[in-house]
């Protein structure tokens, strides 16, 4: 079914509304002989326009209409059938953002430096616009942590969160074969950390020094990052494994290719990198050219020995099919931000 192109492009003459491939079809009874239109619409020209259609927007010469919500001394035209359609999109939009009034119409990326150059200026441009803006000058209040302010900025932005996350079916089956272990490793790691501070508190207090380290805040921090992961899990698209996936997955472990290693296991390590480049390269194959990034941790597997750059070949087999490696989270915002 074609798509009308007035929301984008406007229909501000006949040649736009005769190029758009949804309304091309009317164009020439509209203009031919003002005719075609069904009941509850003007059929004739009027060149001060009529009012009164069904669809609660204005007509306004030539069979046009102005919706509701256009503002006063927009160019920008549709026809009545757009009106009646797009309508209801409006009235949905409108009652979310009506039970949520805390909601952004976008949220404005930008780097540090463009804080109080062009990054204010776009956001007062869009402002002045009637657009509501999340801004970090703005909406970053003192004393807040800044990656939680940005993650309730963008869940609370119509536009600018448009993130798709992937998981390959072998992590989703590693996760839950092992979070439980991890967590236990993970809570017994942080206790092992906090008591080598309370010993090194007691070594520095024996010398007098003032001012001991601040850990308060890592109080908790497993069981806070359990609901973190649990979410991700929830959220994520699994990306199925099929033969095609494990027979490149053991081609690689026998080369061996990075993640692989010699006198280790890593079949499970080829699996996931295999099913995330498949995945990504059928994206390509279908015109997706939006950033994708692949975040692990595990650089200790694809970084060249004592570097911190990508081993040659999976760097190579990653720049085939357009993904970017981040070994965080803060590294994978900052490339899909770009």
């Amino acid at each position: 079914m074609a798509r009308c192109t007035a929301p984008v492009e406007g229909h501000r003459s006949s040649s736009a509304a005769a190029a758009c491939p949804a309304c091309r079809g009317s164009y020439g009874r509209r203009y031919g002989g003002y005719t075609g239109y069904g009941s509850g619409y003007s059929s004739s020209y009027s060149s001060g326009g009529s009012y009164g259609n069904s669809s609660g927007g204005r007509s306004s010469g030539s069979g046009s209409a102005r919706p509701r919500w256009s503002r006063t001394g927009s160019p920008v035209f549709y026809t009545p059938a757009q009106v009646a359609s797009l309508t209801p999109v409006r009235d949905a939009i409108e009652r979310e953002a009506a039970g949520r009034p805390g909601l952004r119409d976008c949220f404005l990326c930008h780097a540090w430096d463009d804080r109080q150059g062009s990054a204010k200026q776009l956001h007062d441009l869009l402002e002045a616009a009637g657009v509501k803006v999340w801004f970090s000058e703005k909406d970053l209040g003192l004393g807040v942590p800044m990656m939680r302010a940005i993650d309730k900025g963008l869940a609370a932005s119509k536009t600018g969160s448009g993130l798709t996350v992937l998981m390959a079916q072998q992590v989703s089956l590693e996760i839950a074969g092992n979070v439980a272990n991890v967590e236990q490793e993970a809570q017994a790691a942080l206790q092992k950390f906090l008591a080598q501070v309370e010993r090194i508190h007691d070594v520095v207090g024996a010398y007098g020094a003032q001012g001991p380290l601040q850990v308060r805040h890592l109080n908790g921090h497993v069981s806070r990052a359990r609901p973190v992961l649990d979410r991700w899990v929830q959220v994520a698209k699994v990306v199925p494994h099929n033969d095609g996936v494990a027979s490149r997955a053991f081609r690689r472990v026998n080369e061996p290719r990075t993640p692989a290693r010699r006198g280790k296991e890593s079949m499970k390590d080829c699996v996931i990198v295999e099913a995330y480049i498949e995945a990504a390269s059928q994206l390509r194959a279908a015109g997706m050219t939006a950033p994708m990034v692949f975040a692990s941790s595990n650089t200790k597997e694809y970084f060249a020995p004592n570097t911190r750059h990508l081993q040659v070949d999976i760097a190579a087999d990653l720049a085939t099919v357009g993904i970017e490696y981040a070994p965080n989270w803060g590294a994978a915002r900052h490339s899909l931000a770009r």
